[in-house]
């Protein structure tokens, strides 16, 4: 949990995270027993929304894959590589409808495979929700012991703080998945134009 995108620019991936707690903590407003568990509550239907969200452009990702996968597919077995294959100065229309076709086509499929690249992270800070994060405290004993000196609050404050970065990652994901969904669509449609002038 390249060229830099704005979200990924500012906050770090969750599993980067300290126990982030600012300074609100000493001017926390107290709240009851009720307050409590609806916020409780909420921020883990939150957490649920958003990582529900993140593996739906993982899915969209992967059918932009296979859709881009097939046209390029019928596209090559049909021998429309062939027509920009000759010298420059014999290019005609359709060569250069077929190019753009190829490179939109394969571009949806990298900008497909980006969005669900896995976030390669060597170092990860000790936490409490992130997998990585849990194993950083090295023994269940000493996860145990952290997490029993934590008050519910705390536990609370860090899992908005995770919510709050997993955010950021599912923006990059969706942005990313939306340039592959433009580039398939175009290439698709070139394709079909190719297709249909042939």
């Amino acid at each position: 949990m390249d060229n830099t995108d704005p979200a990924q620019g500012s906050v770090p991936d969750p599993i980067d995270l300290p126990f982030l707690l600012g300074p609100h903590e000493e001017e926390a407003t107290v709240v009851s027993v009720e307050e409590d568990e609806w916020m409780e509550e909420y921020l883990w239907h939150v957490n649920h929304y958003i990582s529900e969200n993140v593996r739906f452009s993982d899915t969209k990702a992967g059918s932009v894959i296979v859709l881009s996968g097939a046209v390029l597919s019928l596209l090559y077995s049909g021998g429309f590589h062939h027509t920009f294959a000759r010298p420059l100065g014999e290019w005609r229309l359709d060569a250069v409808a077929a190019l753009l076709t190829f490179l939109c086509l394969g571009g949806a499929v990298m900008a497909a495979a980006w969005s669900i690249r896995p976030r390669l992270v060597r170092n990860f800070s000790a936490g409490y929700v992130f997998w990585e994060a849990i194993l950083a405290h090295g023994s269940s004993q000493a996860f145990v012991a952290e997490l029993n000196r934590r008050s519910r609050r705390e536990l609370l404050d860090h899992l908005a703080v995770q919510i709050f970065s997993v955010s950021a990652v599912a923006s990059t994901k969706f942005r990313w998945v939306g340039r592959a969904t433009l580039l398939c669509m175009t290439g698709a449609v070139l394709g079909g134009l190719v297709l249909v002038v042939k």
